[in-house]
């Protein structure tokens, strides 16, 4: 069995979704052998959107780990936006 989770995060400035990758993909190319994750950006006149997705295979171990990496995902996302809407 595998669990998988799709993140989309968008935004009107594009700007923040690349600091965004930045940020996050150093850790996407090392992540752990039993995690696999995806990512990419699109661009709309409007809206930039960042989509991560991560697989693993449905384990106690592997679960936390996939776990983890979500906190991480939206606690970087949450840091970064604090810093756009403070500039």
């Amino acid at each position: 069995m595998e669990a998988s989770i799709l993140v989309k995060i968008g935004s009107n400035e594009n700007k923040f979704i690349y600091a965004l990758h930045r940020a996050l993909h150093p850790d996407n190319l090392t992540a752990p052998p039993h995690l696999k994750i995806t990512e990419k950006i699109t661009d709309s006149i409007k809206q930039s959107t960042y989509t991560v997705k991560i697989s693993t295979r449905l384990t106690p171990k592997n679960f936390d780990s996939l776990r983890g990496t979500i906190d991480e995902i939206l606690m970087l996302t949450e840091m970064l936006e604090k810093l756009f809407d403070n500039t």
